[in-house]
């Protein structure tokens, strides 16, 4: 019993590192949406955010 309570707490764990990736993702293509508004450089933009020149020239 214990055996498996160890591989659901491994298991909820992994699944919550992946939902903050997946979030922190969400938070820099929103950031950068914003800053493309305000007709930010797309360098300026990535060093912001931590996206490439090409994820956010996707994003125009």
């Amino acid at each position: 019993m214990l055996n498996m309570v160890t591989v659901y707490n491994k298991a909820l764990d992994e699944q919550r590192r992946e939902g903050k990736k997946v979030g922190d993702r969400q938070r820099q293509i929103k950031t950068a949406k914003r800053l493309i508004k305000e007709k930010m450089k797309p360098e300026f933009i990535s060093k912001i955010t931590d996206l490439s020149i090409e994820e956010i020239e996707k994003l125009k």
